[in-house]
């Protein structure tokens, strides 16, 4: 059976793992922890320059350091395909922000909007 993972025990895993220009950040949450993604970045809106953090992931207790190893790399993984989706253009514009609101993309879609759904069929 798994062991349980103390926080210390997360926290050196942690400590193990860089990808820069990216850094880690461990914290408690709920019944485990949370793994946060960080780096310094220009905001794409306003042009200022501070720290930039991505989603919280959950970690269990009861994760393998491999599990954690490798969530890391899938946030590190997300944060860089973040970064290329806000500076993604076509024809001057940001056509596939990770910041759009799935309300307002359903209202979209409600107008009727399924012309912009390219795929054929499949029969």
């Amino acid at each position: 059976m798994q062991k349980e993972m103390s926080y210390g025990d997360y926290c050196n895993i942690i400590e193990n793992m860089t990808c820069p220009p990216y850094h880690f950040i461990p914290g408690k949450m709920g019944d485990g922890y949370f793994l946060q993604l960080g780096h310094h970045r220009v905001d794409t809106v306003s042009g200022a320059t501070g720290m930039g953090k991505g989603r919280k992931w959950y970690i269990s207790r009861w994760m393998t350091k491999n599990e954690v190893v490798q969530t890391a790399l899938l946030g590190a993984i997300m944060m860089a395909e973040h970064a290329v989706r806000e500076a993604f253009r076509y024809r001057g514009h940001v056509i596939y922000s990770p910041h759009l609101d799935p309300e307002e993309l359903v209202k979209f879609k409600a107008r009727g909007s399924a012309v912009i759904d390219v795929r054929e069929v499949l029969e």
